[in-house]
């Protein structure tokens, strides 16, 4: 008498792993994209607080500078109206002289013989277009005397390597001189 074997299944079958393989390799990638898009958009962000940060405090340091300026003892550009990278002028309060200078790629900086030289913009962020940092009108009256100061400059932060992430932003004020 024979005894009849029966066949079970104990096992997968190659191509049912290759399918949960394949599965859970799309799964992953899209995971990862994901995740990858997040942590970009976060730095992106950060970036982007970063430099609105430091241009909010680079025009409001301008501004407490300027407002304080002596406008007939200011020297501007030459010739007036036309764009350059500093500015000097005299304080009202004590008559310090006070520099406002744009370095190109690096830096805005005020200084002082009071507070020596302060950078104002924080951190990683570069400053471009500092050809046309400033420009000064007159008074109808006099040609010594300037009513405004106009303000011009870009901010950049994060890297310029291809692929890489920058922000670049550009700022504009006009200061009116209390005399």
């Amino acid at each position: 008498m024979k005894k009849k074997i029966k066949a079970t299944n104990l096992g997968f079958t190659l191509i049912e792993i290759m399918v949960v393989l394949g599965i859970t390799g799309l799964l992953a990638v899209t995971v990862g994209n994901v995740m990858g898009g997040m942590f970009k958009a976060k730095n992106q962000s950060d970036e982007a607080t970063r430099l609105d940060q430091s241009g909010s405090y680079v025009l409001a340091e301008i501004r407490k500078n300027v407002m304080s300026a002596i406008g007939t003892g200011m020297s501007c550009p030459s010739p007036i109206g036309t764009g350059g990278t500093g500015v000097t002028f005299a304080n009202v309060r004590d008559g310090n002289v006070i520099s406002i200078i744009c370095q190109e790629g690096d830096r805005i900086a005020s200084s002082s013989a009071v507070n020596g030289t302060n950078n104002l913009v924080l951190g990683e962020v570069r400053v471009t277009g500092c050809n046309n940092f400033i420009s000064c009108d007159t008074s109808p009256q006099s040609s010594l005397r300037i009513e405004k100061v106009n303000f011009d400059f870009n901010l950049e932060v994060g890297t310029t390597a291809v692929g890489g992430l920058s922000i670049s932003r550009e700022y504009k004020a006009t200061y009116v001189i209390r005399n």
